[in-house]
């Protein structure tokens, strides 16, 4: 473990490694950026926030499972892209604009939305095997 202490700026930073666990945090004041990496068995977990822009990122990745997070409040940005054995799901949410975009792919199955509020528009495509 280490920690760097600065002031006006404020800055954590930790390294934990335990049987192949390792978590990072990065914190700084002023603008409050936390980074974090935790990898356990192939799990990877990485966060970033960061106040004033208030970003928020996540990669979690277990057993080939992909989950990504972007938050960032002022614009409002949500992104989660989320892959499960070929399954594939992005989401996209602004506010202020209010833009969502999911895309879900799974064996060949394919939806997309696009919600745009303001000027509410709703796109959906459905692409599904047909069982026969």
């Amino acid at each position: 473990v280490k920690e760097g202490e600065e002031g006006g700026r404020d800055t954590v930073k930790e390294h934990e490694q335990s049987g192949g666990d390792t978590v990072k945090e990065h914190e700084e004041s002023g603008r409050d950026t936390v980074i974090e990496h935790e990898e356990s068995g192939g799990d990877t977990v990485k966060e970033h926030e960061e106040s004033g822009g208030d970003t928020v990122i996540e990669h979690e990745e277990s057993g080939g499972d992909t989950v990504k997070e972007h938050e960032e409040t002022d614009g409002d940005t949500v992104k989660e892209h989320e892959e499960s054995g070929g399954v594939t799901v992005k989401e996209h949410a602004e506010s202020g604009g209010d833009t969502v975009k999911e895309h879900e792919e799974s064996g060949g199955d394919t939806v997309k939305e696009h919600e745009e509020s303001g000027r509410d528009t709703v796109k959906d495509t459905r692409r599904v095997a047909e069982t026969r």
